[in-house]
């Protein structure tokens, strides 16, 4: 049976075959619904408007600068 599909549909079936049980195997293994299924809330890290996003991300912006600017004084005095 399985050498007629392979003959007739090709080795896209024998590829689509070995995906979906190996998908499977993931669903059913012990540890896997902690991998696919956290319990951690990571939107609470994602800010709630693009405004205080783009101020967070301006302040970063900021601070790395001056501190490269700290730095490069820093040389040219020594």
């Amino acid at each position: 049976m399985w050498k007629y599909i392979c003959k007739h549909y090709g080795k896209g079936v024998h590829i689509m075959t070995t995906l979906i049980l190996s998908f499977k195997k993931t669903l059913l293994s012990t540890s896997s619904p902690i991998s696919i299924f956290p319990c951690t809330d990571y939107h609470r890290h994602v800010p709630k408007s693009v405004e205080q996003q783009t101020k967070n991300n301006w302040c970063k912006t900021g601070d790395s600068l001056y501190s490269a600017i700290k730095k490069v004084g820093d040389e040219i005095e020594k």
